[in-house]
């Protein structure tokens, strides 16, 4: 919606390269948006990238006027961005007037180690909203993922010309949030009072740590010499580049039949699947897996990557 008050129909708009599949599946094409990547490395957007990218659009007089980014627990790589890294992007946005849209769902669900105390309220990796001096963020957060997905409630902040006009458009266009969701969460938050939602945030911190420590070590234990990837620090996925494997295609059947459930990187990419090909990567959730499902799953994504590696090795030696 925030995306309508910003943009017209064959604008375009910079994402990282990877970016969350709704953009690519929904927002994009049925808004006719151009996406214009942007490289990431392990602290999100490369602020060099970006600088590149303007400049050289601006010659020809096509800079886009918004930046779409998810910069904590990003979906689907699970980077999170430092205070210091957003301040470089921030930067250069202001250097070209661009609006940043900070959709940050994961948010709360920050644990920077796998084990040891998680920061709460109080440690979080600051926003591009405390860091904003002009009116250029236009900030998301849900209670989608630290609640309950089925709420579809979440707020706005930004200017006031920007919020009241998506108050506007979300009463034109739903009538608003449902009002049972709406109930609810008053009834809640009510409930818990400020140290409440402290103490939520702080439990589901600890679930989200434990899961996440539960995967990266069966990951390292199944997956050895097979993948490679960052420990998360926020958020619910992992991203891993799988070795020997030019594209997820090539062993896509082997996980169907081993029930294993990945996402395909190529389906996140912002130029869609086709452009991303040949594409590596794989995303995977521990949102709602127990532990002996993550570890029986990783076993399985394991013995169908030590298989294929098998399988080309026998190709090569029997190359005449």
């Amino acid at each position: 919606m925030v995306t309508d008050l910003l943009l017209e129909r064959g604008d375009s708009i910079l994402v990282e390269e990877y970016t969350y599949f709704y953009m690519v599946d929904s927002v994009l094409p049925v808004k006719g948006y151009h996406a214009v990547p942007l490289k990431m490395d392990n602290q999100g957007i490369c602020p060099n990238n970006l600088r590149k990218v303007l400049a050289e659009r601006a010659v020809s007089g096509q800079v886009p006027r918004v930046l779409y980014t998810v910069p904590t627990g990003h979906n689907p790589t699970g980077i999170v961005t430092p205070l210091g890294r957003k301040r470089e992007v921030y930067s250069v946005c202001q250097e070209y007037g661009i609006t940043i849209i900070e959709d940050d769902a994961y948010y709360y669900l920050q644990y920077p180690c796998l084990q040891g105390a998680v920061p709460g309220l109080q440690q979080l990796v600051p926003s591009y909203l405390s860091i904003d001096t002009d009116s250029r963020v236009v900030r998301l957060d849900s209670w989608s993922k630290v609640l309950a997905p089925g709420l579809r409630l979440g707020w706005v902040t930004g200017h006031p010309d920007v919020v009241d006009l998506m108050a506007l458009a979300l009463h034109a266009s739903l009538n608003g949030p449902p009002g049972i969701s709406q109930a609810l969460m008053i009834a809640v938050t009510q409930h818990w009072g400020a140290n409440g939602f402290r103490e939520h945030c702080i439990h589901m911190q600890q679930v989200y740590q434990h899961r996440a420590n539960v995967m990266h070590t069966a990951a390292a234990k199944a997956l050895a010499h097979l993948a490679e990837w960052q420990r998360p620090q926020a958020g619910m996925f992992i991203w891993l580049k799988l070795s020997g494997v030019e594209d997820i295609d090539e062993v896509a059947s082997e996980l169907v039949q081993a029930n294993v459930m990945v996402l395909p990187g190529k389906l996140a990419h912002c130029h869609g699947a086709t452009a991303a090909y040949p594409c590596p990567f794989i995303r995977l959730s521990f949102a709602n897996a127990s532990e002996a499902q993550i570890a029986d799953g990783m076993q399985r994504l394991g013995n169908v990557l030590r298989k294929h590696e098998q399988i080309g090795l026998d190709e090569l030696t029997n190359v005449p």
